[in-house]
């Protein structure tokens, strides 16, 4: 399979003299960023573009690689952590985990947060399926999804894979909106074919059954969180709130690429789009270049299949209810930017805000631990000051007396944020 470079594929685009069409056939025009019912309703686009990609690859690591991989296994099994290697030719760095994941795959390693997980066999025939890869939503969402693939190709090349067979297992797409105050996810505005699953859900709390239509609902407190309609390997549409589960998750990053303060009380809704392997080759999507020839057909009548309505007028046949503002713009969104698929947020801003970020947790926990150690040591509160310093000093002096632990600690520290602290 031939490939082009990403940076050749954009600027093709970007130059085409057929503008209003994309490739696929996906029609393309430029989207308004404030759009909705009415002036008092506004729904606001915060950002559109891929949110997973899961590949697989036939092909095999090196005997000695295999060697290392499972050393680290054992070690991260017996420390009950991750433990960090290099693999390769290349010399790639990744956390080991302690499992596997199923399908054969031995082997799960992690290149960090700015990076993709990746599962090995330790199979050694290079024609079987022996590497899979699931890029992480926040690369995508930076640099777009033929940019993360190129990626995936070069650390393949860097690990001394030859790229033979490729598979697309799955692909996301995801729009994020800004809704009107009080807005909330109805199960029952949904319009979906009759064999179509709904599952409304949220994992506090516990799933029950409603309707004849496998409709399944929990709750949070009185708000429904989030609905999905479908299920994989197949076709999946599922709305929720961004915003609890951002914060939920500690994916802080996305207040970034919005452009939102992280203490916003804002409602965002995503709406967001799967695609799993089943699907995939319903429409005889198999390799990368398949994927992006098709993929906005395959997306777009995924939101024609499945419909929110606006059903504020009552109608006796629910196929003649209009589509809800909400519906209106994520179709528009993803007929019109499928593959301008960059949030636009500036990369090297938000990288440095998730390291802050990092940062700040520990500094966090220490100060959670201070009040415990001044209260044993018998200070008063009128000795707040005075009593922190010593306290400082003390651990101070706790570290000079044994250095050589205090660096052993550091490296450690080290192997946990290396794919942060090196991040360029």
């Amino acid at each position: 399979m031939t490939s082009r470079s990403a940076a050749a594929r954009i600027e093709s685009r970007n130059m085409s003299s057929c503008p209003e069409r994309a490739e696929g056939g996906v029609p393309v025009a430029h989207p308004p960023r404030i759009t909705g019912s009415s002036a008092d309703e506004p729904i606001r686009v915060l950002h559109r573009g891929f949110d997973g990609l899961d590949m697989a690859f036939t092909g095999a690591l090196r005997s000695k690689d295999v060697a290392i991989l499972e050393s680290a296994r054992s070690c991260a099994e017996s420390e009950f952590g991750e433990t960090l290697i290099e693999v390769g030719p290349g010399r790639v760095a990744m956390h080991v985990a302690a499992e596997g994941i199923p399908g054969g795959y031995r082997y799960q390693c992690d290149t960090g947060p700015f990076g993709e997980k990746w599962f090995f066999s330790r199979n050694q025939d290079p024609d079987r399926w022996n590497i899979r890869v699931s890029a992480k939503s926040l690369p995508l969402a930076l640099y777009g999804i033929e940019t993360v693939y190129e990626k995936i190709r070069e650390t393949l090349s860097a690990l001394g894979i030859r790229h033979g067979a490729e598979s697309v297992g799955r692909v996301d797409y995801a729009t994020d909106l800004l809704m009107p105050d009080g807005f909330q996810i109805e199960p029952d505005h949904f319009v979906v074919h009759s064999r179509t699953s709904v599952t409304e859900h949220d994992s506090m709390l516990p799933v029950e059954k409603i309707g004849p239509d496998d409709i399944l609902i929990s709750l949070a407190g009185r708000h429904k969180s989030s609905t999905t309609i479908g299920k994989q390997p197949g076709r999946q549409v599922i709305v929720y709130d961004k915003r609890r589960e951002a914060i939920a998750k500690n994916k802080l990053y996305w207040f970034d690429i919005w452009g939102l303060p992280t203490d916003t009380c804002l409602k965002v809704v995503r709406v967001e789009v799967r695609a799993g392997k089943k699907h995939l080759l319903d429409w005889e999507v198999r390799g990368f270049d398949d994927l992006l020839v098709k993929i906005g057909d395959v997306f777009l009548r995924g939101v024609d299949a499945v419909r929110y309505v606006d059903t504020r007028v009552e109608l006796s046949n629910v196929s003649r209810y209009q589509l809800s503002p909400l519906w209106r713009v994520v179709q528009h969104e993803i007929a019109s930017g499928l593959f301008e698929n960059i949030s636009g947020a500036e990369p090297g801003r938000v990288i440095a805000g998730e390291r802050e970020r990092i940062r700040q947790r520990y500094l966090e926990m220490i100060e959670a631990l201070v009040p415990g150690a001044f209260v044993a040591s018998g200070f008063t509160d009128a000795d707040a000051d005075d009593g922190v310093q010593r306290l400082l000093a003390e651990v101070a002096q706790h570290i000079s007396t044994d250095p050589k632990k205090f660096r052993s600690r550091c490296t450690g520290a080290r192997k946990r944020l290396h794919f942060v602290v090196c991040k360029s």
